[in-house]
């Protein structure tokens, strides 16, 4: 078993936490903001806490809500846009890059 420190992130989001095997980062998103085309040797997992956004990749798009989780590839380019206010978001990378 291990336990990372969660690390309060600011009001638009940040890492929460981090060690040699995982970053966890928190994105809080109001509608229209979008994270701009990213990609990490780490694999992500993408999971909605609250409000919606759409996530794009490689010609596909799928909805970001509390009742998906979403994976991504290492380094599978992919870009977010916040479709609801008071999106929250958790982002989990693992692997080669986290951090």
């Amino acid at each position: 078993m291990q336990t990372l420190l969660l690390h309060h992130s600011g009001p638009l989001g940040g890492i929460l936490a981090n060690d040699n095997q995982y970053e966890i980062v928190e994105l809080r998103l109001r509608a229209g903001n979008e994270i701009p085309p990213y990609q990490n040797a780490a694999s992500i997992i993408l999971i909605t806490l609250s409000g919606s956004a759409e996530i794009h990749s490689n010609g596909e798009s799928a909805a970001l809500t509390p009742d998906r989780i979403i994976t991504l590839a290492p380094w599978q380019s992919h870009t977010i846009r916040a479709t609801a206010d008071n999106t929250h978001i958790i982002a989990i990378k693992s692997g080669s890059s986290a951090p």
